[in-house]
């Protein structure tokens, strides 16, 4: 064994590339590059999605409370 052991123990235990399924190989390749990208878009997605409704939630609890301070303010100011 000269090199390292990634390049010295494949052909030994029988990883060869068929050339008949090369193709399907690179499919699968493509395939999972695909999934993988849709999968983080949909994660993306939904996270920003609980973001800004928790946002939402959050200014629309705080209403009553703003409009108290905006009410108060007003009546000094007059």
């Amino acid at each position: 064994m000269t090199g390292p052991i990634w390049l010295t123990s494949a052909p030994r235990a029988g990883h060869f590339l068929v050339p008949e399924a090369g193709s399907m190989h690179w499919f699968g390749i493509l395939f999972a590059f695909i999934g993988a990208g849709l999968i983080l878009g949909a994660l993306t997605y939904v996270s920003l999605l609980i973001g800004v409704l928790i946002h939402f939630m959050i200014i629309l609890m705080s209403g009553p409370l703003v409009d108290r301070v905006l009410a108060r303010r007003g009546r000094r100011s007059a």
